[in-house]
Order: structure tokens, then C-alpha cells, then sequence
């Protein structure tokens, strides 16, 4: 397992930034990423692989998180989840 340091470096080098809770490495999506992210999905335009975003969408349930809070609970601020390992 890469320590929390390492992790955050690698996500850093994909331009995504982090935060530490809880001893454990998380991202933040916001409202407007959520969007842009979804919007793209919903065209079938790209392959999501491709999406500048995709790392923040891909663990776990991440995007299931995102789909309930910002599509399903009408939320507008952001969520943060468990970044990627």
C-alpha cells in the first residue's frame, strides 16, 4: 500500500488535489466538476478513460456518491470521498 505522501504526490502530478481526514487521503468533487463529468457521460461523445477527472470518479463508489449528492439530493456544495490508491 502507497503511504498517504506518495499518494498525494501522484494525484498532485494528475492535477488533482488532496486532503488528509481521518489518517485517510480524499478528494473533493465539486458541483461544477460533477457537471462537467456527468454532461460528458450523458453524450457518449468520449471515452470516460480520457476525462481530466476520470481519478476522482473511479474509486469505489465515487461516482454513485457524486450521482446521489448532486443528482438525487440536489446538493450544490461539495462532496469529498476517498481519493484513489
Amino acid at each position: 500500500m502507497r503511504s498517504i505522501k506518495s499518494q498525494a504526490a501522484r494525484l498532485a502530478r494528475e492535477g488533482i488535489d488532496t486532503k488528509v481526514v481521518d489518517d485517510k487521503l480524499m478528494i473533493e468533487i465539486t458541483k461544477e466538476e460533477w457537471k462537467d463529468y456527468h454532461e460528458v457521460q450523458n453524450r457518449g461523445t468520449m471515452n470516460m478513460m480520457m476525462h481530466y477527472n476520470v481519478l476522482k470518479f473511479m474509486p469505489g463508489d465515487n461516482w454513485l456518491q457524486a450521482y446521489e449528492h448532486f443528482e438525487d439530493g440536489g446538493c450544490e456544495e461539495t462532496i469529498t470521498l476517498p481519493a484513489p490508491s
